[in-house]
C-alpha cells in the first residue's frame, strides 16, 4: 500500500476500533511521509468484561499539528497507547501551526520543529497513555524534545519522551496520579525544571530498556514512585534532587551526585538506591532516608570519591540510612563527609570487603545515632578504614559509637572525640597521627581479630580515658605521648615497645604488661612496677612520683633497666625533679645484659621484708637526691651488687645524702647482708665493694663509709625530722617520728602521712586495705564526679546495682534513661527502662520505645508480648486499611471469604462494583449475591456478574439462571425485534436449508462520519444474497447502502466476534 505524502482528519471524523465485550481495542495509524494534519477523534477501547486498550499512532514523519481526540481506555484490562511521532518537537501552549479551516490542508508542512499544545496533551492523557516520538526525519529534523510549559495530569496514564537525540525539560511536569514518567533519547536528557508523578520516573536510550542516553543532567527536584535513569554520564546537580517513594537505579559509566538523594516513603516501607557506575561514583551533596522502613545506598563503582571542597551529608532521618560500598571498592574523602541521626556506612555487600580512606584533606564527622557508624563482615569485622586526614566523633546525639572494621590510622591523620562520645574500635590495627581525647570522652579497643591494635608514635591530648576493655584484646605501644590520658586495662595484654610510652596513669596492669626495649612512662604521680610482668631488652620504668617496685614485681632482663622516681617529664633527656623516691621492698631489678641505672629526686630504699631486695647488673649507676637506705628482716638481704669486673657508681645530688643500713649511718660499704657488693650476692659469691674502685662515691655525707675512732663513743645521732621521714621512711628512726596509721587515717593532711598510707593504686587494687578510706574519694564524691581516679573501687558494680538500685552510688554507675534507650542492651540498663507490662498498660511512657518491639516484628508476628499496643486498632485499620501493621490486624482473605461478617472484613473483601465487574476476584464469592437470590430478585445489585449471559442462554437454556435472562415468549411477540428472541421465536422459513438469519445493521458511509457498529452476531453460514437486491452499484456513494452481499463478503472489524478488531489505516 503507497504512504500519504500529505495526511488529513477532520474535527467531525470518528474512528472507532473497539471491543465489545471481551477482547482488545484495535489499531488506528494514520500516517504520512511528510505532514499530518489531525483534528478527529479515535476510539481503540477494550470490552466492556476484559481486554487491553488499543494502539492509536499518529504521525507526521517530518511535521505533525495533533488538536484531536483518542481514547484507548480498557474498563476490564489496561490501557492503551497514543503515539505521536513527528521530527521535532516542542510541548508549550502554543496554537497548532495550521488552522482546520485552512486551505492548505494538504499542503507540505513549514515547520521544522512540531508543537504540540498542553491542553491537548493533558486533554490525550486523560483517557491514554501518551508517547510522543521525535524520530529524525527528512529536511532539517533531528530528532529532539523540549518542554516549554508546564504539564500537569491527574490520571495513571503513563507519558513518555522518546528522541533520536536529546530530550530537555525547562517547565514542570506534575502528575497528581499514579502516572509514570519516561524520557528517553540517545543524546542529552536534562531536566531544568521541577518534575513530580505518582509513578516510575526513568531515563534510558531511544530503545528505553537497558540502553543507555549519551548523559542525563538533574537540575531541579524530581519526585516520584522510583528511579531508572540509565546513562553514559549522570549528573545530579547541587540545584538537583530525586526524591523517591521506592527504589532508585542509576547506572552510567560516572555518577555525580551533587544535589540531594533521598527516599521518602509515604508508609514504613524501605527503599534502597543502587548506584552502577563502571567509572567513578563521586559523592557530594545530601543523601537521606526519610520515614521508619530503612533507606540503603548501594555503591556500585569503579572508584568511589568524595571530591575536595565539596561536603557529602548523610542523614537518616526516622529511619535507617546506611551506604553500602560493594564490590571490594575504595571511597576515597577527600573534603567533607557528615553523618547525623540513625545513619551508618558499611564496608561489606555479603560477601567482600571494601574500604573508606579519609585521604589527608579529608574531614569526617559522625553523630551519629545508630550502635555501629561503620560496620562490616560481623565475624572477622575486616572491612577497612583508613584516616589520614581529620575524623570527629560526636557523641551529642548518642554517647557510644563503633567501629565494625579494621581501623588504621596514618601518620597525618587526627581522631578527635567531643561532646562525652566514645569510640568502640572493635579491630583498631595500626595507629599512629594524633588522637584529641577531652575530658568525659573516651576510646574503647574492645575485640581482637588477628591482629594487635599497634599505637606507634600517637600524640593524645585530653585527659579523656584509653581502655582495652576485654581480655582477648592485644595493644602495643610503641613511642606513645599521653602525659594526661589515662591508661585502663581489663585483662589485655598489653605490650610497651620500641621507645618511652607516657600515660597519665595506667591501671589493671600485671601479668598481662609486657616490655619489649620499651620504657613506660607514667606522667600523673606515683606508680607501683605491676606484678608478674613479663621483659625482653632494655626496659624501664618513669614516675614524676614516687617509684615503687613490690614483692612480685621483679624486673630481669638480659638488657638494661633504667628507673626514675620524680622524673622531670622528658623523654628525650629524661632527668629528675621535684620529690620522688624509689622503693623496692623484697624483690629484684636485675639487667644482666646491660647496665642498672636508677635515678631519683628523693631517696632510694632497698626493703628486705619478706623476700631479698637487690640491685644487680654488670655496672650500676645510682642518683639520689636523698639517702640510700638498706634494711632487711631475718636472713633477707638487701644490696647493690656489681657483676663480674664491673663497677657500682653511687653519687649524691647533695652534700648530705647518707648510706644507711638499718637506719645506721654506715661505716663501711657493707654490713652483714646489707650494703654494697660485687661479684654476686653477699657470700655467694659477691664480696663487699671495694671503695673507689669496684665502688666510686660521689658526694653525699662525707662521714658515709668513715669508720667511728674506737676511743670515743659517738654521740646519740638526733631523731629524724618528718621531712626527712617523709622523703626517705627507711631512716632509723622514722617509726617513732611519723605518724600512725589509725592517725593517718582519721586525719590524712597530718605531716607525714603520705608516706604512711598506701598508695591510691594499692588501694584501687585492695580497697579494704588499712588506710585505704583516707586514700579513696568518698562515695558522695565518686557520685558526684565518678571519674575521679579511685572512684572504681568505691563505687558499687552494675550487678550490685542491678541487684539493689537503691544503694548508695548507684545513681553514678546505672546509666540514664536516655542511653539506655539510644543502646538498650548496656549493663544496667534492665533496671531503668520501663517493663514491658509497664510500656504494655502505657505505651507513652518514657523509654517504652525501646522496650516495645518495632512495628515491623509485630507485623511479622503479631502475637509477641508488647504488640497490642505497637499494632493499630482494627476499627483503625477498618477505616484505613493500608496503615502500617494492618495486615497482622485485619482477617485475612480467606477467612473473610468463609466468614464474610467478622469484624474487618468490611476492609478485606472487595468492593461489589469491583465484584461486578470482575466476579473472578479473590474473595468475590462472599461479596455477590448467589445464584438463588438472583434467580429470585434479578435486579439484586451485583446480579449482573452471577447470572449467565443471553448468548451463553442461547447455547445451553438450562443453564442455571436462564430462566429471569431469556424473555418470555408474550414480550417477544410485542417486540419481535429484540436481539435476545431470537432463541424464542421460532426460525423463519427463508425457502432456504440455511441456517436463521440474524438481523444485521446496515453499514452506511455518511459525508464526515465513518461509523462501523454491529448489533447481533453473524450466523455460522455467511448470509445469502438477496435476490432483490443490487449486485454492488454504488458502493462508493456517500449516503446509499451497501448491499449484504458486499457486507457479507468483507473481512469483518473483529468486533463482531468479540475479538480484538484489526488495523484501520486513514491516509
Amino acid at each position: 500500500m503507497q504512504n500519504a505524502k500529505v495526511a488529513y482528519v477532520g474535527k467531525d471524523v470518528q474512528v472507532k476500533a473497539d471491543a465489545v465485550e471481551n477482547g482488545d481495542g484495535g489499531k488506528v495509524i494514520v500516517w504520512s511521509d511528510d505532514t499530518t494534519r489531525y483534528f478527529g477523534a479515535i476510539s481503540a477501547r477494550g470490552g466492556e468484561q476484559g481486554g487491553d486498550g488499543g494502539l492509536v499512532e499518529v504521525s507526521g514523519k517530518q511535521t505533525l499539528d495533533f488538536d484531536g481526540r483518542v481514547t484507548t481506555q480498557a474498563p476490564a484490562g489496561k490501557i492503551g497507547m497514543l503515539l505521536l511521532d513527528p521530527a521535532d518537537v516542542t510541548i508549550s501552549n502554543a496554537a497548532q501551526s495550521t488552522s482546520m479551516t485552512s486551505g492548505a490542508l494538504f499542503s507540505d508542512g513549514t515547520a521544522s520543529i512540531s508543537n504540540v499544545n498542553v491542553a491537548t496533551l493533558v486533554g490525550a492523557l486523560g483517557s491514554t497513555s501518551v508517547v510522543v516520538d521525535a524520530s529524525a526525519g527528512s529536511g532539517s529534523g533531528t530528532g529532539t524534545i523540549t518542554v516549554a510549559d508546564p504539564v500537569t495530569w491527574g490520571s495513571a496514564s503513563s507519558l513518555t519522551l522518546k528522541a533520536t537525540t536529546d530530550v530537555t525539560v525547562n517547565a514542570s511536569i506534575t502528575n497528581t496520579g499514579s502516572a509514570s514518567l519516561n524520557l528517553y533519547g540517545n543524546g542529552a536528557i536534562v531536566v531544568n525544571n521541577p518534575v513530580s508523578v505518582g509513578g516510575n520516573f526513568s531515563v534510558a536510550g531511544t530503545s528505553g530498556g537497558i540502553t543507555q542516553a549519551t548523559s542525563f543532567s538533574g537540575n531541579a527536584q524530581i519526585n516520584g514512585s522510583g528511579f531508572a535513569v540509565q546513562a553514559g554520564q549522570i549528573d545530579l546537580t547541587s540545584a538537583g534532587s530525586l526524591i523517591a517513594a521506592g527504589n532508585t537505579n542509576l547506572t552510567a559509566a560516572n555518577i555525580n551526585i551533587n544535589g540531594i538523594l533521598k527516599h521518602a516513603p509515604a508508609t514504613s516501607s524501605s527503599g534502597v538506591a543502587t548506584l552502577n557506575a563502571t567509572g567513578n561514583i563521586a559523592l557530594q551533596g545530601t543523601i537521606e532516608g526519610v520515614g521508619p522502613g530503612g533507606y540503603k545506598v548501594q555503591l556500585q563503582g569503579g572508584t568511589i570519591t568524595t571530591d575536595a571542597t565539596k561536603t557529602l551529608n548523610i542523614i537518616g532521618s526516622g529511619e535507617n540510612t546506611l551506604i553500602e560500598v560493594d564490590n571490594g571498592a575504595t571511597w576515597t574523602n577527600n573534603g567533607t563527609v557528615n553523618m547525623t541521626g540513625n545513619s551508618q556506612i558499611r564496608l561489606f555487600d555479603g560477601s567482600v570487603t571494601s574500604t573508606f580512606t579519609n585521604s589527608s584533606g579529608g574531614q569526617f564527622n559522625s553523630s551519629s545515632t545508630a550502635n555501629w557508624s561503620f560496620f562490616s563482615n560481623p565475624g572477622s569485622q575486616n572491612g577497612i578504614i583508613n584516616n589520614n586526614g581529620a575524623m570527629t566523633i560526636d557523641g551529642t546525639a548518642a554517647g557510644l559509637q563503633s567501629f565494625e572494621a579494621i581501623f588504621n590510622q596514618g601518620a597525618t591523620g587526627t581522631l578527635t572525640l567531643a561532646n562525652g562520645a566514645t569510640l568502640s574500635l572493635q579491630n583498631a590495627q595500626s595507629v599512629e597521627g594524633a588522637i584529641n581525647l577531652p575530658l568525659g570522652n573516651n576510646i574503647h579497643v574492645s575485640e581482637y581479630h588477628g591482629a594487635p591494635a599497634t599505637f606507634t608514635g600517637v600524640a593524645f591530648t585530653g585527659s579523656g580515658q584509653l581502655a582495652l576493655t576485654s581480655s582477648s584484646v592485644q595493644a602495643t605501644f610503641d613511642n606513645v605521648s599521653a602525659p594526661d590520658t589515662p591508661l585502663s586495662v581489663s585483662g589485655a595484654a598489653t605490650t610497651i615497645s620500641g621507645g618511652t610510652s607516657v600515660f597519665a596513669s595506667a591501671s589493671g596492669l600485671g601479668s598481662n604488661l609486657t616490655l619489649d626495649n620499651g620504657i613506660l612512662a607514667i606522667k600523673g604521680g606515683n606508680f607501683t612496677v605491676p606484678a608478674g610482668a613479663s621483659y625482653s631488652g632494655n626496659v624501664g620504668y618513669y614516675a614524676t612520683g614516687n617509684l615503687t617496685v613490690p614483692a612480685g614485681g621483679d624486673i630481669s632482663t638480659f638488657g638494661s633497666v633504667t628507673l626514675i622516681g620524680g622524673w622531670n617529664g622528658n623523654t628525650g633527656t629524661p632527668g629528675v625533679s621535684g620529690s620522688g623516691n624509689i622503693n623496692i621492698n623484697s624483690a629484684k631489678v636485675s639487667a644482666l645484659g646491660g647496665d642498672a641505672t636508677l635515678s631519683m629526686s628523693g631517696s632510694l630504699s632497698l626493703q628486705a621484708t619478706t623476700a631479698n631486695a637487690f640491685i644487680e647488673a654488670p655496672d650500676v649507676f645510682l642518683t639520689a637526691g636523698g639517702n640510700v637506705s638498706f634494711s632487711n628482716s631475718g636472713t633477707n638481704k638487701a644490696y647493690v651488687t656489681s657483676l663480674l669486673a664491673a663497677t657500682t657508681h653511687l653519687t649524691f645530688t647533695n652534700a648530705t645524702g647518707k648510706v644507711l643500713f638499718n637506719g645506721v649511718g654506715a661505716t663501711a660499704t657493707t654490713s652483714g647482708n646489707l650494703g654494697f657488693f660485687h661479684g654476686g650476692a653477699p657470700s655467694s659469691p659477691g664480696i663487699p665493694s671495694v671503695l673507689g674502685t669496684s665502688l666510686i662515691l660521689s658526694g653525699g655525707d662525707p662521714a658515709n663509709f668513715v669508720a667511728s675512732t674506737p676511743s670515743v663513743t659517738p654521740a646519740e645521732p638526733p631523731p629524724p625530722t618528718v621531712a626527712e621521714c617523709t622523703v626517705n621512711p627507711g631512716l632509723s628512726g622514722c617509726s617513732s617520728v611519723l605518724p600512725t596509721l589509725a592517725t593517718c587515717t582519721t586525719a590524712p593532711t597530718t605531716a607525714g602521712c603520705s608516706v604512711v598510707l598506701p598508695t591510691l593504686d594499692t588501694c584501687v587494687t585492695n580497697p579494704t586495705q588499712a588506710g585505704c578510706t583516707a586514700v579513696l574519694p568518698t562515695l558522695s564524691t565518686c557520685t558526684t564526679a565518678p571519674t575521679t581516679p579511685g572512684c572504681g573501687a568505691v563505687l558499687p558494680t552494675v550487678d550490685a546495682c542491678i541487684a539493689n538500685p537503691t544503694l548508695p552510688g548507684c545513681t553514678a554507675v546505672i546509666p540514664s534513661l536516655s542511653t539506655c534507650m539510644a543502646n538498650p542492651s548496656q549493663p544496667g540498663c534492665s533496671i531503668v527502662l520501663p517493663s514491658l507490662s509497664t510500656c504494655t498498660a502505657s505505651p507513652t511512657t518514657a523509654g517504652c520505645t525501646a522496650v516495645l518491639p518495632t512495628l515491623s516484628s509485630c507485623t511479622t508476628n503479631p502475637t509477641q508480648a508488647g504488640c497490642s499496643v505497637v499494632l493499630p486498632a482494627l476499627g483503625a485499620c477498618v477505616t484505613s486499611p493500608t496503615t502500617p501493621g494492618c495486615t497482622a490486624v485485619l482477617p485475612t482473605l480467606s477467612s473473610c471469604t468463609t466468614n464474610p461478617s467478622q469484624p474487618g472484613c468490611t476492609a478485606v473483601l472487595p468492593t461489589l462494583s469491583s465484584c461486578t465487574n470482575s466476579p473472578t476476584l479473590p474473595g468475590c464469592t462472599a461479596v455477590l449475591p448467589t445464584m438463588s437470590t438472583c434467580t429470585a430478585a434479578p435486579t439484586t445489585a451485583g446480579c449482573t456478574a452471577v447470572l449467565p449471559t443471553l448468548a451463553q442462554c442461547s447455547a445451553t437454556p438450562t443453564l442455571a439462571g436462564c430462566s429471569v435472562v431469556v424473555p418470555t415468549a408474550n414480550k417477544c411477540v410485542l417486540n419481535p425485534s429484540a436481539p435476545e428472541c431470537v432463541v424464542v421465536l421460532p426460525v423463519t422459513d427463508t425457502g432456504s436449508t440455511s441456517s436463521p438469519v440474524n438481523l444485521i445493521t446496515e453499514t452506511v458511509v455518511e459525508t464526515s462520519n465513518l461509523v462501523l457498529t454491529t448489533t447481533a452476531m453473524m450466523s455460522s453460514n455467511q448470509l445469502q444474497p438477496d435476490s432483490g437486491s443490487s449486485s454492488g452499484g454504488g458502493s462508493g456513494s456517500e449516503g446509499k447502502k451497501i448491499d449484504k452481499k458486499t457486507l457479507s463478503s468483507t473481512d469483518d472489524s473483529g468486533a463482531k466476534k468479540n475479538e480484538p478488531v484489526r488495523k484501520m489505516y486513514c491516509n
